[in-house]
């Protein structure tokens, strides 16, 4: 290992595999992308599962591959999906401007998420295609999307990160939140849970402490 001939995953069981052959899976694994993105140069990327079942290998192995490219700026990650690095989506001048439109509803919005549903009806395009979308504006980090589908536009969110550092406050209750961004419960709850996901804050008992 130390001379670079094999890697070792474990020693109880041992587990180790060459480095030439890990060098080859990483060749496949560019490949099969390069591949996948020109025959559908509107899809974000390939996910996981789909590499799994093509190239045969363990989840493991296939984690730890991928980490290595995305580490050596080989591939990049498309919310679920795998990329190559520089790849972007073709989109047609009419997907342009449903992007600005679903930019504008989330500020219009709020923190009120719209539903898949009304997505749909209004823009006559199938759940796979807005989910993409939505990706896409994740990516440009036009918006943020915390969990449960919970989705914000960056520059508010952006804002309120100022605001919190700025408050001088050590910590923020609910109630506290609550009155700092005149939001009631229901969208203060899963906003702090978004701000404890990206590292802005951390609760701990009742309270959410400021990082």
């Amino acid at each position: 290992e130390a001379e670079g001939e094999v890697m070792i995953f474990s020693f109880s069981p041992l587990f180790l595999l060459s480095r030439e052959s890990f060098d080859f899976l990483s060749e496949r694994i560019v490949s099969f992308i390069k591949k996948y993105h020109m025959q559908n140069p509107q899809e974000t990327g390939v996910s996981r599962s789909l590499l799994k079942s093509k190239l045969s290998v363990s989840d493991f192995i296939l984690l730890v591959a991928v980490e290595a490219l995305i580490k050596n700026k080989k591939m990049k990650y498309e919310g679920e999906n795998i990329a190559l690095t520089g790849f972007e989506v073709k989109l047609s001048p009419e997907e342009e401007k449903i992007l600005k439109e679903m930019e504008l509803m989330t500020i219009k919005g709020e923190l009120q998420s719209v539903s898949m549903e009304q997505l749909k009806e209004k823009f006559r395009l199938s759940s796979k295609r807005i989910n993409q979308l939505l990706s896409i504006l994740i990516n440009r980090k036009k918006i943020v999307q915390g969990q449960d589908g919970f989705i914000l536009h960056s520059s508010w969110l952006d804002e309120l990160i100022q605001k919190i550092r700025e408050s001088g406050k050590s910590d923020l209750s609910v109630l506290e939140f609550k009155q700092m961004t005149g939001l009631t419960r229901k969208y203060a709850i899963p906003l702090l849970e978004l701000l404890d996901q990206i590292g802005v804050t951390r609760k701990v008992g009742s309270k959410h402490l400021i990082l």
